[in-house]
């Protein structure tokens, strides 16, 4: 039984103890903690099969002796500690290698790194306490994560400046395969943080536009890695319709903690010298933050990954650098600070990497510091044999009569067999339209008001149930007369490639050439890496329909009805 007691752990026996008022039941399994960090000696296993014993709930954490993204030659060691407690540690093992980041499922533990050569590296373990060497890939890897299905993602860097950020998948941990590669015109840009949950891959990446404009960009994925999409970290002028205004990723720095607790993801990090919080509703104005010796530390929290807000972190607290969530508690670890992007070493850790805190939180907002670690630790990831990660079991399909077809003059439903098939035609109402989608769908994920010109457009309600937005003028889906549709992969999930299709059957991720095959010689137009086709007109001739949204070879958005050029 593990307890807790004002933010401390405490084990008891195996037998059900009194519960008295001033402590809180946090498990019931037997717990044992586990680090990875830089080792100060060598020895100990390096063996990936499970214990012959009862395999325990494990806290996992991975430390380097260096930055990630410092490509100068290091002396690389990693080890592994163990603790039954959370304040008592053991070392179990050292590796040779720099470890960045790691991820459990209920029977694997994987951590990845960069090795003495500058190469990636993988370690894998079946029980969280014996850890060996399962593969090496040709760039330093910076995090890996478990999404549905048992599919891992691992993400690196080839350290130079064109900008590339190669994304590895994995089906069991061992072997590795390099399925898409992020490319940036931009210089610097590498990853700093890797997670799953809500239905989609979040990735964090350190990204500049000259000299002067570097900060923290997220990028998204809903098919498995495959390619990914910017979201937008801060709305601008497109305010939520409760007037708040959050503070998001942009003033913070690497490296950062990232994790998703099954309703919402908070990141956390240190803020870049010299940055100081926007007013944000939640945090007051000035904002919250701990505070290393080159800035604030940030928590912030987002329900879907898109817009952040700043969470109350008491001032005086260091910056917390690592994260992961297990029934119910967050875990932290105010690790080393990356020098590179302007902040220094956070208070909780030693200059010289010697000693890491270990905090805890039930809210994001009151944390507890829970043990002292001799690493500078990463990452952190908890191996429990009982209960699997948040997020992680197999996406649901897109259930009967709930799926919807895109066309030129409305929006349909695609029933079972023998269904009747609805229309929703845009030049009416959007009220039947959006009761329907709660019905089935649930309420919106996302509501907020567009600003318009006064001109060309009008003040629009944004409805959004994650992929799919329905706009429509003024603030009432029952009295406006018309409304437009947008299915965009920066923020569907995995399910909105289930249940919402295009004209001809294009959906998002559909191939180029899929869509040249059903729609030869469409009207096209192309901007840069961006290429619009006009699937199919609700009218011929009349030049508005379901335009198709192309980036990097793949549909990336539907959009109806639209035309290619603003007529404006």
């Amino acid at each position: 039984m593990v307890m807790l007691r004002y933010g401390k752990f405490s084990v008891r026996g195996e037998g059900e103890p009194v519960v008295r008022s001033w402590w809180q039941k946090v498990a019931l399994l037997p717990v044992g903690v586990l680090v990875v960090g830089a080792a100060a000696c060598s020895g100990g296993g390096a063996d990936d099969g499970a214990s012959s014993k009862r395999r325990a709930r494990v806290m996992v954490a991975v430390s380097g002796d260096q930055s990630y993204g410092t490509w100068g030659p290091a002396d690389r060691s990693g080890g592994v500690w163990s603790s039954a407690d959370g304040s008592t540690w053991q070392r179990r093992a050292s590796l040779p290698a720099s470890l960045y980041g790691v991820a459990a499922s209920r029977d694997r533990a994987v951590a990845v790194g960069t090795d003495r050569a500058g190469r990636g590296v993988v370690y894998g373990s079946g029980d969280g306490l014996r850890w060996k060497r399962a593969a090496r890939l040709p760039v330093p890897l910076a995090d890996v994560a478990l999404g549905t299905g048992g599919t891992w993602l691992a993400v690196g860097s080839d350290g130079g400046t064109k900008g590339r950020v190669p994304v590895y998948r994995s089906t069991n941990g061992r072997s590795w395969k390099e399925i898409s590669v992020y490319e940036s015109y931009r210089v610097g840009l590498r990853p700093l943080a890797l997670a799953h949950g809500g239905g989609r891959w979040l990735m964090l990446v350190w990204d500049c536009a000259g000299a002067r404009f570097c900060g923290v960009r997220p990028l998204a994925s809903v098919d498995q890695g495959r390619s990914w999409q910017p979201t937008a970290d801060d709305p601008g002028p497109q305010r939520t319709l409760d007037g708040d205004v959050p503070f998001g990723l942009s003033a913070m720095s690497g490296p950062l903690g990232l994790a998703h607790d099954g309703k919402r993801w908070a990141a956390l990090g240190p803020q870049r010298a010299g940055r100081k919080p926007a007013p944000s509703k939640s945090a007051g104005a000035g904002g919250g933050g701990g505070t290393g010796a080159g800035g604030r530390g940030q928590v912030s929290g987002s329900p879907t990954g898109h817009v952040w807000t700043d969470m109350k972190w008491s001032p005086g607290r260091p910056a917390l650098t690592a994260a992961t969530f297990s029934r119910g508690t967050w875990f932290a670890a105010a690790g080393p600070v990356d020098a590179d992007t302007g902040a220094q070493e956070a208070r909780g850790a030693s200059r010289d990497g010697a000693s890491v805190q270990v905090w805890s939180s039930r809210d994001l907002r009151r944390w507890t510091p829970a043990a002292t670690v001799a690493a500078p630790v990463r990452d952190l990831a908890v191996f429990d044999p009982e209960v699997a990660p948040p997020g992680t079991g197999r996406p649901a399909g897109a259930g009967a009569d709930t799926a919807l077809r895109i066309d030129a003059d409305a929006v349909r439903t695609v029933p079972s067999k023998g269904g009747t098939v609805r229309a929703f035609t845009y030049g009416r109402s959007p009220g039947a339209f959006t009761k329907w989608l709660t019905n089935h769908w649930g309420p919106p994920t996302d509501r907020r008001m567009v600003a318009g010109d006064d001109i060309c457009s009008l003040d629009e309600t944004v409805l959004r149930w994650n992929g799919l937005s329905v706009m429509f003028p003024g603030v009432d889906p029952v009295t406006a007369t018309s409304f437009h549709v947008t299915h965009g992969l920066d923020w569907a999930v995995e399910n909105d490639l289930r249940r919402v299709n295009g004209a001809q059957g294009i959906g998002l991720g559909a191939a180029r050439t899929e869509v040249d095959r059903v729609a030869p010689g469409a009207a096209s137009l192309e901007y840069e890496d961006t290429l619009t086709v006009l699937l199919t007109e609700a009218e011929p001739g009349s030049g508005e329909g379901v335009v198709a949204e192309l980036t990097r070879e793949r549909v990336t958005a539907l959009h109806a009805p639209a035309s290619l050029e603003d007529t404006c």
